[in-house]
């Protein structure tokens, strides 16, 4: 997994092999060259293990004080508070969602701007919408519907337009992005395209994650 900070400041990288979530500073905003580990230490590494082995997917809301974790273990996203915004050193374990009965070995996730909604990924190609009556909370989540992609084969990753009306899906298999419009924002329901479609041209294989920086011009 992967997620850029709105200014572009900090990316959090998610990893399974070794379970690891870390963060880098960009002295430049947006260029992954001024990049710098900051944190967090192998103490810190040791609270996430206690509750997910294998952490495929991470987003950061709430302003930067909620982290949200999901992998092959549980069949469920994991929730940290963030006591100090942005800052992985001081996040605690706050509770965990199971989604278990709508899908197993959730990939990725995010959530609605505002909270109230949280997206969940099998790589299978379907993505979980979850409806939350308290922004941010996830144990106020209830399960609403389910959404699939003909096109994808396989789905490693989705990401939202911060406006919530464009998404984007990657397939591993084949090294694409597909781009759809969302007539209503957030709503998958709502879903048109593929429009575009682009394929990758990369220097290596199997793209399992993707961000968008905040102006729209930098894709990663």
């Amino acid at each position: 997994g992967m997620s850029l900070t709105s200014d572009q400041s900090k990316l959090f990288v998610s990893n399974t092999l070794p379970t690891t979530i870390i963060k880098y500073e960009m002295s430049t905003a947006g260029d992954l060259s001024t990049a710098t580990f900051t944190e967090p230490d192998t103490n810190w590494l040791g609270s996430i293990t206690d509750y997910e082995t294998e952490p495929n997917g991470l987003y950061i809301g709430d302003s930067g004080a909620a982290l949200y974790i999901v992998g092959d273990t549980g069949d469920d996203v994991t929730q940290y508070t963030l006591s100090t915004a942005y800052d992985l050193t001081t996040a605690s374990y706050t509770r965990a969602f199971s989604v278990s009965s709508q899908l197993s070995n959730p990939n990725n996730i995010w959530f609605k701007s505002d909270g109230t909604t949280m997206y969940v990924q099998a790589v299978t190609g379907a993505v979980y919408v979850y409806n939350l009556s308290t922004a941010w909370n996830i144990s106020t989540a209830s399960y609403s519907a389910n959404y699939g992609y003909s096109d994808l084969g396989r789905n490693d990753c989705f990401y939202f337009k911060p406006d919530g009306t464009k998404v984007f899906h990657v397939d591993g298999a084949i090294g694409e992005v597909f781009g759809y419009d969302l007539s209503t924002a957030w709503d998958l329901s709502t879903t048109t395209g593929p429009s575009p479609i682009n394929y990758l041209a990369l220097s290596g294989s199997g793209p399992s994650t993707m961000f968008i920086d905040s102006s729209g011009t930098k894709l990663y």
